[in-house]
């Protein structure tokens, strides 16, 4: 794998978890149900994050479903406070200048998540990019690759591009999926260095 990425202009690093992307996205914003701990434990302590999945003999796993048209399944992230980056989240180290730090944005997320607060899905997109910078300004790459496939079935929010301006990294944005057809008035517009389509 590593040889046949040496190719490469930009290598994305990031892009793989001990077990599923979507869930190592919303334990690192502290999205964690109250029944599995507190989030930095969960964060710090790989038997707790994998019980979230999987459940344990007294408390249920989060529900699981397909990954948009794939038979691919993720975790359902299940939102019960406003989201808080944890400390010291798990990011893959960069040794190699030449790669860009891959990380499932803050629309597909939300998308994917269950709101579970008295917070409407615009106030959480809110609050979810406040902490997404913080957590962008950690990353070990000058270059990001924000993953927002849910933009081909649920369009961009209109507070997207004030996220992006506030990113002091260079920033590609990939979807995929479907046709960009119907967003692309919106999508090339938005204030990024690269587009990355599937």
């Amino acid at each position: 794998n590593a040889e046949a990425q040496r190719s490469l202009d930009l290598i994305p690093i990031g892009d793989v978890d001990v077990y599923d992307r979507l869930l190592r996205t919303a334990v690192t914003m502290g999205i964690v149900p109250q029944r599995f701990g507190d989030s930095q434990k969960v964060n710090d302590d790989i038997e707790r994050y994998l019980a979230i999945p999987r459940g344990t003999k007294m408390v249920p796993a989060s529900p699981m479903t397909k990954w948009f048209n794939t038979n691919y399944h993720v975790v359902r992230p299940e939102i019960e406070r406003e989201p808080q980056l944890v400390e010291n989240p798990r990011i893959q180290a960069n040794d190699n200048q030449n790669t860009k730090y891959a990380l499932i944005g803050p629309a597909t997320l939300l998308y994917y998540s269950i709101n579970k607060t008295s917070l409407s899905d615009k106030e959480l997109f809110r609050s979810l990019v406040n902490q997404y910078n913080q957590l962008i300004q950690c990353l070990p790459t000058d270059v990001i690759q924000l993953e927002e496939p849910s933009f081909v079935v649920n369009g961009i929010p209109e507070d997207y591009s004030e996220f992006l301006d506030k990113i002091e990294k260079r920033v590609h944005i990939h979807t995929y999926f479907c046709s960009v057809g119907k967003i692309a008035s919106n999508l090339f517009t938005l204030p990024v260095e690269g587009f990355g389509l599937d």
